[in-house]
C-alpha cells in the first residue's frame, strides 16, 4: 500500500514500513467506508460520502515536519499492486505520535 498527497507543486508517497520508498511511515489503511443514498418524503440524500483513515509513524515528528496539517489536500491510496483503490480529500487530522488522516471522497 502506498499514499499519495499531492502537495503544490509535488507530490509526497507514504509506503510502508518495508517499502523501500523515501518515505515509509504508513502504518494502517482503515476499511473504505462507503454510505448508500436513502430516500425520504423530500427525495434522495446521504450525509456522508465515501472516506478512509489512514494513520502514519510521526515519531520526531517525521511526518509532520512534510505535511503539518494537510487539510484539503487530494490524496490517493494504491495497492500492492499499484491500483488506484481510493482518491478524495484529507477532511480531519488527529496529530500525536501516530497522525491518524481521514481521507473523504
Amino acid at each position: 500500500m502506498r499514499l499519495v498527497l499531492a502537495l503544490d507543486p509535488s507530490s509526497v508517497d507514504f509506503g510502508e514500513k518495508n517499502s523501500g520508498g523515501p518515505h515509509p511511515y504508513l502504518l494502517t489503511v482503515g476499511k473504505i467506508r462507503k454510505v448508500a443514498r436513502t430516500g425520504s418524503a423530500v427525495g434522495i440524500a446521504s450525509t456522508e460520502g465515501a472516506s478512509v483513515t489512514v494513520t502514519l509513524d510521526n515519531r520526531g515528528r517525521k511526518v509532520t515536519k512534510i505535511a503539518d496539517r494537510p487539510l484539503r489536500v487530494k490524496s490517493y491510496i494504491y495497492d500492492d499492486a499499484d491500483a488506484l483503490i481510493f482518491s478524495g480529500i484529507i477532511s480531519s487530522v488527529e496529530l500525536d505520535a501516530v497522525v491518524a488522516w481521514e481521507i473523504g471522497a
